[in-house]
Parts: C-alpha cells; sequence; structure tokens
C-alpha cells in the first residue's frame, strides 16, 4: 500500500505501481485531504493517517500488509506499524520523515512559517522552484505535478488543501517519530537519494543526507538502508528502476501472501469506505491470477454493503490521471 507525502497524491507512485502491479498487488491511497479524497476539518496527527490507513486495510480485510511510504507517508507508515503491528507486515521507506529531529524551537519555526495564507499566496515561479527543489534533476515528466499545483489554485477547495498541508506539517513536528524508532520490529527497507534537498532542512539543520539516514535506520532493528547517488528528495519518480529493484528484492519474501482476488485488467475503485470520511484508492493488478468466480460481473461492485462503488475495465494499458479536482477522471 503506498502512501504519498506532504502536498501530493496517488500519482506520485505511477513510476512505480507501473512495474510492481505485474508481480505484486498494489494499493495506492490519497490520505484525507489530498488528491480525490475527502478534505474535511479533521484533527490531522500521524496517528489519524495511521488510523486511516489500518481502518481502510480492516474494510479490505487485506492481511500482511507492506506499507510504502514516502516522506511525510513514511513517518504515517512508521506510526501505523508501531500502533497496528497486527496489520503491518514490512515497511518500506522512502526518503521519509521523522529520522531528522528538531528542538522545541525549531518545531515552533515551522508552526509560524507554514502557514494556509503562505500556502494560498504561493506565486507560480515559486511553485516551480520548490518542485525543482524535490529533484537532483528534475525529470522532463515530473511537469504535471506542476500543472496540477497551479491548477488547483482555482478549485473549490483549494481552502482546504492549503489547510491540510499546514496540518501535515504541525502533525509531522508534533509528534517526532525518532525516539520510537526501536520499537519498529517489521523488517524494513529504507531509501534515500544521496542529494536530497529537504533532508536535512537547509535552514535548520546542516549536514549530508546520509548522515540522518544512517542515524535513524540504524536505530530500527531490521533495517537495511539504501542511498541512490544524483538523486533528490522525489527518490522513486527520478530513480524508478533502481527503486523498483530495490523494492522487488526486499518484496521476495512477501510473494504469495497477499489475496488475489483480481479481474485480469486494471481497476480503479472510487469507494465511501465508511472510514469517517470519503478515501480514494486505486488498486492496480496485472498479469495472470486466479479467474473470478463464475458469479462475479466486471462491472459489479466489491460488496461494501450500504456504500456505492463506481469501477469498470479500461480500455487503456498504462494509467491515465487527470487534474485532481476535477469531477470525473479516468479508470485505470
Amino acid at each position: 500500500m503506498f502512501i504519498h507525502g506532504l502536498a501530493s497524491y496517488i500519482p506520485a507512485w505511477k513510476k512505480n505501481t507501473a512495474v510492481l502491479k505485474n508481480n505484486f498487488r498494489c494499493i495506492a491511497i490519497d490520505l484525507p485531504g489530498y488528491g480525490r479524497s475527502d478534505k474535511g476539518n479533521y484533527e490531522v496527527s500521524m496517528e489519524f493517517y495511521a488510523d486511516v490507513v489500518a481502518e481502510l486495510c480492516t474494510q479490505l480485510k487485506l492481511k500482511n500488509v507492506v506499507l510504502a511510504g514516502h516522506s511525510m507517508g513514511g513517518q504515517v507508515a512508521i506510526t501505523a506499524a508501531l500502533k497496528y503491528p497486527t496489520i503491518v507486515y514490512k515497511l518500506i521507506l522512502i526518503a521519509p520523515a521523522g529520522f531528522e529531529t528538531f528542538n522545541k524551537g525549531q518545531r515552533q519555526w515551522f508552526r509560524d512559517v507554514m502557514t494556509a495564507d503562505g500556502v494560498r499566496l504561493t506565486t507560480a515561479e515559486q511553485i516551480r522552484i520548490n518542485y525543482a527543489y524535490n529533484f537532483y534533476n528534475m525529470p522532463n515528466d515530473a511537469e504535471f505535478m506542476i500543472d496540477d499545483r497551479l491548477a488547483i489554485r482555482s478549485a473549490s477547495d483549494f481552502g482546504d488543501y492549503c489547510y491540510h498541508i499546514t496540518q501535515g506539517v504541525n502533525a509531522m513536528v508534533n509528534t517526532p517519530i525518532y525516539d520510537f524508532l526501536p520499537q519498529v520490529q517489521q523488517a524494513t527497507l529504507c531509501i534515500y537519494g544521496a542529494n536530497d534537498n529537504l533532508i536535512p532542512n537547509r535552514y535548520l539543520n546542516g549536514g549530508k543526507t546520509e548522515k540522518y539516514a544512517k542515524a535513524g535506520a540504524s536505530r530500527m532493528p531490521n533495517c537495511k538502508l539504501e542511498m541512490i547517488q544524483d538523486c533528490g528528495h522525489f527518490v522513486m519518480f527520478e530513480k524508478p528502476d533502481e527503486v523498483n529493484a530495490f523494492i522487488a528484492n526486499f518484496w521476495q519474501a512477501c510473494r504469495g501472501i497477499f489475496p488475489c482476488i483480481d479481474l485480469s485488467h486494471h481497476i480503479e475503485i472510487l469507494q465511501d469506505l465508511n472510514i469517517r470520511h470519503f478515501l480514494r484508492l486505486v488498486v492496480f493488478w496485472e498479469g495472470k491470477f486466479p479467474p473470478p468466480p463464475p458469479s462475479f460481473s466486471p462491472k459489479s461492485p466489491i460488496p461494501f454493503p450500504g456504500k456505492k462503488t463506481l469501477w469498470g475495465p479500461s480500455p487503456h494499458n498504462t494509467p491515465i490521471y487527470t487534474h485532481p479536482h476535477q469531477k470525473r477522471f479516468s479508470s485505470i
């Protein structure tokens, strides 16, 4: 299950799910406040996000789940692993937040600097600079992220989006995870870009990314750290081949533990999962799986009683994404 980072969404993982779906069942989600998921006025915290992930797994009847989290999503995944060890089987952490520590004054700096108005008033030029700073060498095919971020400024729920950005930052600094890392017993793969411009924070802490990566990974009893050279914060998008290879090797021990309920074609599920808010998830399956039951129709909904499900077969061979705030978007 793939969990995006701050101000991100499901397509951040498209270079990974496009490959990994050939051998594994992959589920990518939009956290509450992002993408197509609900943007309610929640009391956001790392524990809140972890609860959402756990409730989703319960609703989908998933067991032995491997959580893959990027940046803030990595801290969410760690929190979920600590709170729900019977659900979270293994961890894949991509440039995770939480390995870098901040003192009381530094945490207050984040709260003062990161405001909803500040996010709302960010200029187009600064948005482009911010995204470029996530990469060592920003690839051309990452431009859609900038386009979507610029377009979202005209969305009716843009104010809610800005609120969730600030709340996400506050959640990370308000609930530091560093001291709890030795309690994470799950086998963990941790991947950082050696040239990460965001970790460590350039205004508050100095040094190289590897210093903080090693400090955090060494506290986790079953963690394997991989550093990718010439790569920034958006590791899985900038160096997808390397990341996918690391994940595939790590995942070998997980093969066969996932229930296969495949339709032999890509499916998108847009579902109110009865977990207090509307949550979007995309399920990626491909390859040879057991056929569906004889009574199963590709256009039939998953049986979540009393809830409306939209899905259907897609003629496309690769994921197609539209702006996350459009009323209609393509199935996968």
